[in-house]
């Protein structure tokens, strides 16, 4: 059920799409084939089910930016505390704009209660709560832009340690699904200019051995997409139809990647 990548079967489950409605306050005509929609409604999904949106838990997030994720937990959780480097990084005037910090509520579209989301600037590698302050953590899309394998291991032993034991972690990360053998056989850090991204055996060696978490389900990383459609060029950024709808893929030069979500538990 997690664990893995997204298909367009996912965009036929209802289940799924009703959670995009009720929670993420999607309307049901947005819920489109978007790998971005996939991953929020995926992290709720695996919070429901494994019994996390109960209105009692705290919630941090990594790397938030200023996604709609955030604004839908602050109506689930007790506290959601969404962090990020507001003003600081490459992505200052898009994701992580520092105006944000400043009125978070001005950019969500619908009602969730602003006392139960806090919103501060904070590097995922020096995490400033004490052990085992969370019982969540989420972040999508956003890992594996934290910098070098170095730092990507300081910040999963960093989450693992602000969780409480019986947490969760739920994590979605862009995967390197398809690889020429040029890239294949660099260390990431050398991959440029795709090392901000995670193969087969960065998903196994820094995301998932980086600390002692646990799956309960089984990593799905075998490439099975058999239809890579409307793909998104790397060096242009420009999806192949000319429409960011339907999104899945992006490439580089042979190289593919979309989305993986993983649930960790402490």
């Amino acid at each position: 059920m997690f664990n893995r990548m997204p298909t367009l079967a996912d965009w036929e489950d209802e289940d799924l799409a009703q959670l995009a409605v009720t929670e993420l306050h999607l309307a049901p005509e947005d819920w489109q084939v978007n790998r971005k929609f996939w991953e929020w409604a995926m992290i709720i999904r695996a919070l429901r089910e494994y019994g996390y949106l109960t209105g009692t838990c705290n919630a941090l997030g990594l790397g938030c930016g200023k996604e709609r994720l955030m604004f839908a937990l602050a109506n689930r959780m007790r506290t959601t505390v969404a962090t990020d480097l507001y003003g600081q990084t490459a992505f200052a005037d898009r994701e992580v704009d520092e105006q944000f910090l400043r009125n978070p509520e001005s950019y969500c579209d619908f009602e969730f209660d602003p006392r139960g989301l806090l919103v501060s600037p904070m590097d995922a590698t020096q995490i400033s709560y004490a052990d085992e302050s969370f019982d969540v953590l989420f972040s999508c899309s956003s890992l594996e832009h934290f910098g070098p394998t170095d730092t990507i291991n300081r910040a999963q032993k960093e989450a693992y340690r602000i969780l409480r034991p019986g947490g969760v972690y739920v994590l979605a990360v862009d995967y390197l699904f398809r690889m020429t053998d040029e890239f294949k056989s660099l260390p990431r850090d050398e991959r440029k200019p795709i090392s901000d991204f995670f193969s087969d055996a960065d998903i196994r060696e820094t995301v998932v051995g980086s600390a002692p978490f646990k799956l309960e389900e089984s990593l799905d990383l075998a490439d099975s997409v058999s239809d890579l459609f409307n793909v998104v060029d790397m060096e242009t950024w420009e999806p192949e139809s000319g429409s960011f709808v339907p999104h899945l893929y992006c490439g580089y030069r042979g190289n593919y990647l979309t989305s993986l979500l993983i649930v960790f538990f402490k």
